[in-house]
């Protein structure tokens, strides 16, 4: 989510504020925006895959409520 704003907010700030002149201009070459992407999916589906291996462990380990 923060990196998508990032790619957003980056040229909109630049055309209206004039700041950050290199890192939009990086930002408009396709291999930059691609790596970015790449990172962000696979960012993503890492935490994803994370969260489902060791979701099953969780549930495993919950102190049932008669126990507290």
């Amino acid at each position: 989510m923060f990196l998508s704003a990032f790619m957003l907010m980056i040229p909109v700030v630049y055309e209206k504020y004039d700041k950050f002149v290199r890192l939009a201009r990086a930002l408009k070459e396709v291999r930059i925006g691609f790596i970015l992407t790449g990172m962000g999916a696979t960012l993503s589906l890492l935490i994803a895959s994370v969260i489902l291996l060791h979701f099953p462990a969780l549930i495993v380990l919950q102190i049932p409520p008669d126990l507290l």
